[in-house]
């Protein structure tokens, strides 16, 4: 960078109360002139129309913009000046603050210029002038390539913006995609108001359908899918009823819009039955039908799921994200325990002692159960299938009846260990519980839950 350069765009006459001498010198224009710009006074009438706040501006930096126009601002003489940078590019106007940082507190300012654009830079002799005006020839080439390549990006993504937002039949949006926009639409561009608790709900809804469908194309999610969406929320996240009619309600007003705004071609779930909000009471399973189903000739990782969820009360995603480094011995009980690590929240995160009658199998098994690369939604279906082999599909129990078994077992055993109980299965804790077992980080001893553990039996 050539020291004593200054770069400003189109300066013209656009700096009121100052008179400039032009003198022709081969194909530029020689301006001699006052230092330019504003004075403090002037600057501080139009100090409501910044968009850097005054009380963030720091004096060093000399970079703010006005209108989305970015300028350089700077003392001399305990006067305050500034000029336009004439851009509202952020990296072209750092690129030229740099160069007027160079600029020296001297009397007089020279600008060079060529078409557009002006170069300011100031000498003592002849010489130096001369060695500054080929320097700056050569900084205006390296000027004229920077603001080339940014004009290539800007169109590059401008083209982007447009394939983005046209409807083809290859639009691949993603929920994580939409919530973008949607969100952005209604802070933005929606008359109507919309009140926090709105966002906050969208957001809830948002969350559950990017960690179901992950990376899957909105436009590939089929009616039978959502359906298994649905029945992630009744047995993961252990919603009623009515709160998962509401998730149905969100999801086809999020998808109705997508349409409207042409990103996708039509709603898929609008097949989707709203479901009673008169609660049913599900049953357990018996003893008898807990030994049924762990007798039954399933393929083996299907028996070890059942088996684990039995004798740990875990949900099933729990269960399928098991992993090898999952399986610890504690050093000072001797205890094996599955170090759960990844849950939908943070009373999910936890260590379960491995319940006695499945220890040795446990430690057999070569995790993760379901080796796959198919969705948790897709996992949940496969592992139903089996299930309903020996369960009657219309009942009131599937897999999640398993927890719900488990933990009407542990506390009749032991009505008085409630939260360790609540511990193991990763529910959530009342305000009172939690300033003990959650504001301070304490966990259970792995003894007592091995205690309440070993003690289920069918």
């Amino acid at each position: 960078m050539v020291e004593g350069a200054r770069l400003e765009r189109e300066y013209r006459a656009t700096y009121l109360g100052f008179e400039s001498l032009a003198v022709h010198h081969d194909s530029e224009t020689l301006i001699k002139s006052p230092i330019i710009g504003t004075s403090s006074n002037t600057t501080d009438k139009t100090i409501s129309n910044y968009d850097t706040p005054p009380k963030n501006y720091a004096t060093s930096k000399r970079l703010y913009r006005v209108n989305k126009t970015y300028y350089y601002r700077r003392k001399v003489n305990k006067r305050l000046y500034r000029l336009s940078l004439r851009t509202k590019d952020l990296k072209v106007a750092l690129y030229r603050r740099k160069l007027f940082n160079y600029l020296t507190e001297e009397e007089f300012v020279y600008t060079l210029k060529f078409g557009d654009y002006e170069y300011i830079f100031e000498y003592d002799t002849e010489e130096e002038f001369q060695k500054r005006r080929r320097d700056t020839i050569e900084l205006h080439k390296e000027l004229v390539e920077l603001e080339a390549e940014t004009l290539k990006y800007k169109k590059a993504n401008q083209v982007l913006e447009t394939l983005e937002n046209k409807p083809t039949q290859t639009n691949r949006i993603k929920w994580a995609e939409l919530e973008g926009k949607f969100i952005a639409y209604k802070k933005e561009v929606s008359k109507k108001q919309v009140s926090q608790s709105s966002y906050k709900a969208w957001a809830s809804v948002f969350n559950k359908l990017k960690e179901f469908f992950n990376t899957t194309p909105i436009e590939q999610i089929e009616l039978e899918d959502y359906e298994d969406f649905v029945n992630t929320l009744i047995e993961e996240y252990e919603l009623k009823n009515k709160s998962v009619n509401g998730h149905i309600k969100y999801t086809n007003n999020f998808l109705d819009w997508a349409v409207s705004r042409k990103l996708i071609k039509e709603n898929n779930i609008t097949g989707i039955e709203k479901l009673p909000e008169e609660e049913y009471i599900r049953e357990n399973y018996t003893n008898k039908e807990i030994l049924e189903i762990l007798k039954y000739d399933f393929p083996q990782e299907f028996k070890d799921i059942f088996s684990i969820a039995v004798y740990t009360g875990m949900r099933v995603s729990e269960i399928c994200n098991l992993k090898q480094e999952d399986i610890i011995k504690d050093n000072e009980t001797d205890i094996y325990y599955l170090d759960i690590k990844k849950s939908k929240s943070k009373n999910g995160k936890r260590k379960i002692p491995i319940h006695k009658n499945i220890l040795n199998r446990v430690l057999e098994i070569n995790f993760p159960l379901l080796n796959d690369k198919s969705t948790m939604g897709a996992k949940q279906k496969v592992i139903l299938r089996q299930l309903y082999n020996i369960v009657d599909k219309n009942s009131t129990k599937n897999f999640h009846t398993f927890r719900g078994t488990f933990i009407a077992k542990a506390m009749n055993l032991f009505p008085d260990k409630i939260l360790i109980l609540q511990e193991i299965v990763g529910h959530s804790k009342n305000k009172e519980t939690e300033l003990t077992t959650g504001t301070y980080g304490l966990e259970f001893d792995l003894k007592l839950k091995k205690e309440l553990i070993d003690s289920v039996s069918y």
